[in-house]
């Protein structure tokens, strides 16, 4: 992967991260909700798959 797709990458997810932390604060979603998403998201990445499997 060149560079320019890993900076775009970590924009996308720094945005979704934020995004999510904020549904957080108002309370639109609830920490557990979003600690998953985070944590699926995080081992998507590192596995390739939904869920780390």
């Amino acid at each position: 992967m060149d560079d320019q797709y890993s900076v775009q990458g970590a924009a996308a997810l720094s945005i979704c991260e934020s995004l999510l932390l904020c549904l957080g604060d108002m309370g639109l979603m609830t920490d557990k909700d979003v600690i998953g998403i985070l944590e699926d998201a995080a081992s998507a990445h590192v596995t390739g798959e939904p869920g780390g499997k």
